[in-house]
């Protein structure tokens, strides 16, 4: 793991590792770079296009500043919009830190006591994110059923998230654009802005 980013091969295993723990009858097609605006909806408003990000029933603030270096793993039924950001990076350096602090107590200490302290302190400082984690990769997942709108020009697509937030998701790379917009469209799901 890098120090504060998740390498490619990291990023793809823990998609990979997320998509079979919640959607087991899916699997990764796709992975590519992607940045993600999160939209604040209000209701009582009137639909415009993209550009003014607004929906049937509601209307949405100025969109918070975007979440740049992502990526975005495609299944069959849905996108799933992962941060490269490895939040859990400095507890494992904690860990490393307590590790090596029991160590040093097992071989200066006096007894196996402040030993098994610290161990144990660096094994749970590892796990604990690492279960953090699981749990909170793929929340910002938006099925191709929840597309609100595809906007061809600027390359984003505009979605309700499982959690009920509204994201706008912009692929750079035109190629990878064409075939999520290929999937999503081909499932019926979205109307083209």
């Amino acid at each position: 793991m890098g120090f504060l980013q998740y390498s490619e091969t990291e990023l793809r295993d823990l998609l990979s590792r997320t998509v079979k723990a919640r959607w087991p009858s899916e699997r990764m097609l796709l992975v590519t770079p992607c940045s993600a605006e999160r939209l604040t909806l209000h209701l009582d408003a009137t639909p415009g296009p993209l550009d003014v990000p607004t929906i049937a029933g509601g209307a949405v603030d100025a969109p918070l500043p975007p979440r740049e270096d992502g990526v975005i793993a495609v299944t069959q039924a849905r996108l799933i919009y992962q941060q490269r950001t490895a939040h859990a990076a400095m507890l494992h350096g904690l860990s490393a830190a307590l590790g090596a602090s029991a160590v040093i107590a097992l071989f200066v200490g006096r007894g196996l006591g402040g030993f098994l302290a610290l161990a144990t302190a660096a094994v749970a400082v590892w796990f604990g994110p690492k279960l953090a984690e699981l749990a909170t990769t793929g929340t910002t997942s938006v099925s191709f059923a929840n597309v609100e709108a595809i906007d061809h020009s600027g390359q984003r697509i505009q979605g309700m998230a499982r959690t009920g937030a509204l994201y706008r998701l912009r692929i750079p790379d035109p190629s990878d654009f064409r075939l999520v917009t290929a999937l999503v469209t081909e499932n019926g799901a979205a109307n083209a802005a």
